[in-house]
């Protein structure tokens, strides 16, 4: 009988998956020895790129035939977003954005650990410090799924946190000098606002008359290295 060969149809793979073609021989006479386009010996030959691929099938009589199928590896574009924002106090807030073309599905890890969030466009908050990855995996239009990891993509600054001490904190008006004394935690800036005066003061520790009997509010600004702000008002 006519020796044939049925080789695997067309196939279009993801990129960095493998294609498998495989060989079955149908008539002559057994044995059969098999010799591929790429080298392979053997009724079975794998590969990850593009091509056409060709098997010469060989029966112990020497009778050959010969059959001829094609790979093509999707290459996906390379994954692209963008953001408004990439350092800031925390909490930290941002509007994320995919511009990878070709996009079916998108999700979003920050590695923050929160869940994944789906969608082309995005707002997520960072509300803790520190540093932090963000992971976009897309599923294209074609099936194929790719990922890209931006490590430390995000920076989120400490956020300092204002606290202070009035003594005493009722005086009479025979004495009203109030000392105030600075118990702020991660500051290096501080502004004092005293209701009664209008003044501001920039000293970490500092004093004030109160000349006349009331209730006065005060209200203290810190910040850190990084530029980041806490009030407390008394």
């Amino acid at each position: 009988t006519q020796l044939l060969c049925t080789l695997s149809p067309p196939l279009v793979i993801c990129q960095g998956n493998t294609a498998v073609l495989t060989c079955s021989s149908l008539g002559g006479t057994p044995a059969y020895n098999y010799m591929w386009s790429n080298g392979t010996v053997g009724h079975v030959t794998t590969t990850i790129t593009t091509g056409i691929y060709s098997v010469t099938v060989t029966d112990s009589h020497s009778c050959t035939a010969v059959a001829t199928t094609s790979v093509t590896v999707d290459i996906a574009p390379e994954i692209t977003f963008s953001s408004d924002l990439q350092d800031g106090c925390g909490p930290l807030c941002i509007n994320f954005v995919n511009t990878t073309p070709g996009a079916q599905t998108v999700s979003w890890n920050f590695n923050d650990n929160t869940s994944v969030v789906n969608g082309n466009e995005v707002h997520h908050c960072f509300n803790s410090a520190g540093q932090y990855n963000v992971v976009l995996t897309i599923v294209h239009n074609t099936g194929c799924t790719t990922t890209k990891t931006i490590t430390n993509y995000i920076r989120v600054y400490p956020k300092p946190t204002a606290n202070f001490l009035a003594s005493p904190p009722v005086a009479s008006i025979l004495d009203p000098l109030i000392t105030f004394t600075d118990l702020s935690i991660g500051a290096t800036g501080w502004e004092w606002y005293f209701e009664n005066t209008g003044t501001i003061i920039t000293e970490q520790n500092t004093e004030c008359f109160f000349d006349g009997y009331g209730t006065y509010e005060v209200r203290l600004i810190v910040n850190n290295e990084f530029g980041c702000k806490d009030t407390v008002f008394q």
